[in-house]
């Protein structure tokens, strides 16, 4: 069956995907360029019109279609192209819904979305037709369409360019079919570039299965417990406001008055020290009540809210890490706005062009945060645990030490892993392509779970849930930090000593590394595109065995023990007195160092030159260190009276209540932007005034949601262990280690 220029609708592309694949070619020093392949995909484009007005009818001939196409299929596919030449509306409808050529291709448009909305709507014509709409989205390869100084096999690593273009096709098509249709369009169009699709996605209605089932009776079954535990707390307020005339005092069940976070990079919302305990309210005795309501007032969405938003805290606090770790997280998801808008915008180039200036680098660079997150994490694990092992005669429940750390972590995290891998696919969202709601999880869940994606599957884009990387991470931190706080606090001068080693050891390892396989500078490595930059130095193992391993990220963490040492040593108490020149110097040299840890490379940016060898690998050595020895500066003067307005900002009151849902935070906000970028009916125009939009409304949509998350899973959770764990420090044993601290003098 000939057809008409509907073959348009089967052939023009969309959305690139920048992936990275290997092959066993020598490296070479070959330039990529976006402008080249613009000018390559605006001349194909020109040979598609070209051959459409030529002959329009001759463009597609249905009858020898590769691949898996089913009979059903193939015939209502020749219906509905017979009734769009007939004129009938449900074939135009269709024909609308596919994809077109919109203007500005020449800023980088190779992701061309249809009309979801529209496609879906298409329904079975009484007597005519017995299908309905599907929409689709083809990736398509473009490697075949990049010049030759481009598409190399010289090259060790070759950038594969995809992009992706939807349409609508009849329901009983599957995404193999459609393959088929489509490469078969491909296949016979007179042009000169050859492309290949490479696969489709559909959006297919999922059935619920019995896993899809549990999962949403957990969730239920932890709502129900939270408005239960709500309404009988609202129920016993009442009454107990009642009987004593006034507002009562409520303390928060099972919570005391130590600082009681052994783990808190990403602090928990019970975490915080609050006055009053369970044994001395008279007001509000909870602790009179039976233990079945004492575990449903756990649940209590009223409780849990006054202890999230609660801004005051003990005297022991220490204040300015709320602050930093607030905008340490401000400074992820400021990243990851434009990480995950970028593919959905319709001026790359001009993203690109953007990317250029000096205030951009505080973008490129937020991979920084997460070294703030170490060092912060490893200050308060030293600190706190020194703190109990002080209180204790150094002994400690290290069996409990580790189980908090478990208890407190995992549950969020499976929750999420359980929405994002059951829940979200049964939402109506619009199929982009590759790099949205990936499937990963399916067969590497566990390995989240167990806090071990960074080390397997060793591929970054094979981890379940990419971004908690840093989550295995910094547990695999914890489960060996009592090695170096037991050094520390019971001899402190070895402690420092193999604190220094590992970190020596690990920049070492991190130079070899980076020298080995010729890694730029990771801001650099956004620009990937902009001539004259070698593809060869941007290998996809490189960044694996660099950016997510334990053994090149733990200088920060060490930073941050030495600095918890430091603190514990000097009570958190004022305890140098430092001269002001002494301070300013200090503050010029360490603010010198972020600078040009941030901003070091900008000239290189802007005027499109590789780093040099030599200075590349130094700096992907020493730079997190080096960050993270700026940031215990700022801790250690502001601590020590010699902050300034820098301990005045990190230490307002506002920063509190936020700091406590900041693992929930860390957690669900890429899965909020997975879900926008999925709604997207259209593509984004990426300009300063859009992106703030984009970035405060990110901001604030995910910590409600994560507010919701700490009241639904986390608070619970943990204030039914301080119930069931309360007051066992100090249990005997072999997990009961306390040698004697005079003994290593």
């Amino acid at each position: 069956m000939r057809v008409c220029e509907v073959a348009l609708c089967f052939i023009l592309l969309g959305r690139p995907h920048v992936t990275f694949a290997r092959t066993e070619q020598p490296q070479t020093t070959e330039e990529f360029s976006w402008g080249l392949l613009g000018q390559e995909l605006r001349r194909y484009l020109g040979e598609v019109r070209a051959a459409l007005l030529a002959d329009p009818y001759q463009m597609l001939i249905l009858t020898d279609i590769p691949g898996e196409v089913s009979e059903e299929c193939r015939r209502d596919v020749n219906q509905t192209l017979v009734d769009l030449i007939k004129g009938e509306y449900y074939a135009l409808q269709m024909l609308d819904a596919a994809a077109k050529i919109p203007s500005g291709v020449s800023e980088g448009i190779l992701r061309f979305p249809g009309a979801y909305d529209t496609c879906i709507k298409v329904a079975p014509v009484v007597n005519k037709t017995t299908f309905g709409g599907r929409y689709c989205t083809a990736n398509i390869d473009l490697q075949d369409m990049l010049p030759s100084q481009l598409n190399s096999t010289g090259s060790l690593y070759s950038a594969r360019i995809m992009a992706t273009y939807s349409l609508c096709v009849p329901d009983s098509c599957e995404e193999s079919g459609v393959i088929g249709i489509m490469n078969s369009a491909l296949q016979i169009m007179p042009v000169t570039s050859s492309l290949t699709i490479e696969s489709v996605d559909c959006a297919i209605p999922k059935p619920f299965e019995t896993g899809d089932i549990v999962a949403l009776s957990v969730a239920g079954f932890l709502i129900l417990l939270m408005l239960v535990g709500t309404g009988y707390d609202i129920i016993y307020r009442c009454l107990k406001t009642w009987t004593l005339r006034e507002p009562p005092s409520i303390p928060i069940p099972g919570e005391s008055s130590e600082i009681e976070e052994n783990q808190p990079l990403l602090r928990s919302s019970t975490s915080s020290t609050h006055s009053g305990s369970l044994e001395q309210s008279d007001s509000y005795p909870v602790d009179e009540l039976p233990l079945f309501w004492r575990i449903v007032l756990c649940f209590s969405a009223i409780t849990n809210g006054e202890k999230i938003l609660r801004t005051e805290g003990g005297s022991e606090s220490i204040g300015v890490l709320h602050g930093v770790r607030v905008l340490s997280m401000w400074w992820v998801i400021l990243g990851h706005t434009v990480l995950f808008i970028i593919l959905y915008t319709d001026n790359i180039l001009t993203v690109i062009e953007m990317s250029k200036r000096f205030t951009f680098l505080i973008i490129t660079n937020a991979t920084f945060s997460v070294d703030s997150f170490f060092f912060l994490s490893g200050l308060l694990v030293c600190y706190l645990t020194m703190r109990k092992l002080d209180e204790h005669d150094g002994s400690l429940n290290w069996g409990l030490f580790y189980f908090h750390r478990v208890w407190r972590l995992t549950p969020a995290l499976g929750f999420v892993v359980m929405f994002y891998t059951v829940i979200l696919p049964h939402l109506p969202l619009v199929p982009k392509g590759p790099g949205i709601v990936q499937d990963k999880c399916a067969d590497y869940w566990w390995t989240t779970l167990l806090f071990i994606n960074n080390l397997y599957p060793l591929g970054f884009s094979d981890i379940c849930l990419q971004w908690t990387w840093f989550l295995s991470c910094d547990f695999q931190f914890f489960l060996i930090s009592p090695l170096f706080i037991i050094l520390l606090y019971f001899k402190p001068r070895l402690g420092v000593f193999i604190v220094c080693l590992v970190t020596f050891v690990s920049v070492i390892a991190t130079l070899l590394i980076s020298e080995m396989f010729g890694q730029q500078p990771f801001a650099t490595m956004f620009y990937l595109g902009q001539a004259p930059i070698p593809r060869n130095l941007y290998p996809v193992d490189g960044f694996d065995y660099l950016y997510s391993k334990p053994y090149t990220r733990i200088p920060a963490y060490l930073v941050g023990m030495f600095m918890g040492m430091v603190l514990f040593t000097t009570q958190c108490r004022n305890a140098y007195r430092f001269k002001r020149v002494t301070i300013m110097i200090a503050w010029i040299v360490f603010t010198s160092i972020a600078l040009a840890v941030v901003y070091g490379f900008y000239g290189n940016i802007q005027n499109g030159v590789v780093v040099k060898y030599e200075l590349a690998t130094f700096y992907n050595g020493v730079a997190r260190l080096a960050w993270a020895v700026s940031l215990a500066w700022v801790v250690f003067a502001s601590i020590h009276g010699a902050g300034g307005p820098v301990e005045v900002v990190l230490s307002w009151r506002f920063w509190k209540p936020l700091s406590h849902l900041t693992y929930c935070v860390y957690l669900v906000h890429p899965i909020w932007m997975m879900i926008y970028a999925n709604y997207l009916r259209r593509q984004v125009h990426f300009d300063d005034l859009n992106f703030i939009y984009l970035f405060i409304g990110n901001l604030v949509i995910s910590y409600l949601i994560a507010f919701c998350l700490s009241l639904l899973v986390e608070s619970p959770l943990l204030a039914l262990e301080r119930i069931v764990f309360k007051g066992r420090t100090r249990p005997r044993g072999i997990w009961n280690f306390a040698p004697s601290r005079k003994a290593y003098f």
